[in-house]
């Protein structure tokens, strides 16, 4: 298909010309979506429940962890260190803003796979 030589090579060239995502970039494409679709409300309930956060304390205390309403999922395992509650939050707060905001899950996943194609 592009005439590329056999044996070893380096392939990551190939992967820019024919703007295909790597391995660890296709796992975070679909972490996004993932975490898009929690956001926006797009997930089945019984996946939606199993992000239920503990119920906030009643009080109007300005404390520092009032400032964030998701917190990061608490993990004390490298198991649950790479669950999707935890990877999934910690992807979701370093996307772009104007990510976040977009209205549909086919616009999010075409500019952020071409965000991921093209880091700047």
């Amino acid at each position: 298909m592009t005439f590329a030589p056999y044996g070893p090579i380096d392939i990551s060239s190939l992967y820019i010309d024919l703007e295909l995502l790597n391995l660890q970039e296709t796992f975070q494409l679909e972490r996004g979506k993932f975490m898009y679709k929690r956001k926006k409300e797009l997930l089945p309930i019984t996946i939606a429940n199993y992000f239920t956060h503990a119920q906030q304390t009643e009080h109007s205390y300005n404390l520092r962890r009032r400032e964030n309403s998701s917190t990061i999922f608490q993990s004390n395992t490298m198991f649950a260190k790479k669950s999707i509650q935890n990877e999934g939050e910690i992807l979701w707060r370093s996307l772009l803003p104007c990510l976040k905001d977009l209205d549909s899950i086919i616009a999010f996943k075409k500019y952020y796979k071409s965000h991921l194609l093209n880091p700047q």
